[in-house]
């Protein structure tokens, strides 16, 4: 193990004993057990480094790129400055990918890549409207200032099973993606500089400055909209700390706003509008949506869903054709419903399709099956074919190190 994943290794163990348990109310007797012991498990490592309850967090910001994330550089003071001015009237955007990581796939990479000037110009084109403000969608159309990759260690509907990949393990490979990030986004700024085109596998232009721009983070809030207000308590006291830190040389804090971009599967974009994850009240939904959605000025979070479309078969592999159509119906008549559409023509939800058929049906359940089955693969080149069809090298090579996925360990 290299010394900087060794480092990375011992914030994340401490970051872990630092957040606090989070009940999930379900009835299920067998959920609560597993619920129970993966919290059991959490308050272990905290107990074994002598964390005290008034040190616990919701949220552990465990990987930056720079001192001052989510800024790509600090703002200056000066208010006859340009840039200053200019950052007065941008909210700060960040893209956060909340996923379960097990393990990271190169679909995970595309989605953390999406380039949100591209969705805002597809959004307008289908709405027939840029004005964007008096809609409730996007004010402009600039891309985002940062990235995070976002693990929850408390889902509202998914459990830790036997063989699956440890948190520790899971933000391990967080951090391998988020240097992959960064990587491909050099690349990109090298490839402008010498006049080329920037693209990215996920078929949008991507900013290379934001791209680079990546965190990663561990949360304990089961629902979307806990998480929302949460990361948004968190990322305003880390911009707070900056003010204090370098109080000559960047903004106050009332000059910035915060937009959270949260990239979701259309399954999961689904929960989010069932009443089953809001105690089962449609009103209880209805207003922790309008908390989720509205603008900042109005006492919301103004935080937006970026639907990531696209229909996988129940094993994680290509759908047959009529399970495709019938998947693309079913995602139409749910985006079209009375209760969503009228987020999706504001711009507070907006659509994104894979463009590369590749990536469309690449998923972490197929990302372990093939680990899985390259076992039983005899030739070398084949096997690394399997794997690398749904990973990078970086994350096959972690995992081939740490012994995941095995099949006796399923």
């Amino acid at each position: 193990m290299s010394s900087s994943m060794k480092q990375i290794s011992q914030v994340i163990k401490e970051a872990l004993s630092r957040l606090k348990p989070t009940i999930i109310n379900n009835d299920d007797e067998h959920t609560k057990a597993r619920d129970k012991k993966s919290h059991a498990n959490l308050d272990e490592i905290g107990k074994e480094r002598n964390i005290k309850d008034e040190e616990k967090s919701d949220v552990e910001i465990i990987y930056t790129p720079t001192s001052h994330w989510p800024f790509q550089t600090l703002p200056a003071r000066d208010p006859d400055h340009d840039e200053h001015q200019k950052r007065r009237s941008m909210p700060i955007r960040i893209l956060v990918l909340d996923s379960s990581f097990n393990p990271p796939t190169k679909a995970h990479l595309a989605l953390a890549s999406i380039a949100l000037r591209s969705l805002i110009t597809q959004s307008e084109d289908r709405s027939g409207d840029s004005s964007g403000v008096e809609d409730g969608g996007p004010e402009d159309n600039r891309g985002h200032d940062a990235h995070l990759l976002l693990l929850s260690v408390t889902n509202a509907d998914k459990r830790l099973k036997a063989g699956d990949a440890t948190y520790e393990q899971r933000l391990e490979m967080m951090y391998l993606t988020a240097k992959e990030m960064e990587e491909r986004a050099a690349i990109e700024r090298s490839k402008r500089s010498d006049g080329e085109s920037e693209g990215s596998e996920a078929g949008t232009v991507m900013s290379s400055s934001s791209l680079g721009n990546v965190a990663v983070a561990a949360i304990d809030e089961p629902t979307f909209v806990g998480k929302s207000q949460k990361l948004r308590e968190t990322i305003s006291k880390r911009l707070q700390s900056l003010v204090d830190d370098a109080p000559g040389a960047i903004s106050p804090i009332t000059d910035f706003r915060l937009e959270l971009y949260f990239v979701l599967g259309l399954d999961t974009v689904t929960r989010l509008f069932d009443p089953k994850f809001y105690n089962d009240s449609e009103d209880q939904m209805r207003r922790a949506l309008d908390q989720f959605f509205n603008l900042a000025r109005e006492g919301g979070d103004n935080s937006y869903v970026i639907c990531a479309r696209r229909t996988l078969s129940k094993e994680g592999g290509e759908p047959p054709l009529r399970e495709e159509k019938e998947g693309k119906e079913q995602a139409e008549e749910f985006l079209s419903s009375a209760m969503v559409s009228p987020y999706v023509r504001q711009g507070k939800i907006l659509l994104f399709d894979f463009e590369n058929p590749l990536l469309k049906q690449v998923s972490s359940t197929k990302a372990r099956n093939s680990v899985r089955w390259s076992y039983s693969e005899p030739v070398e080149e084949q096997r690394e074919a399997m794997i690398e069809t749904n990973l990078t090298r970086r994350i096959a090579t972690y995992i081939a190190h740490a012994g995941l996925y095995i099949p006796d360990r399923m």
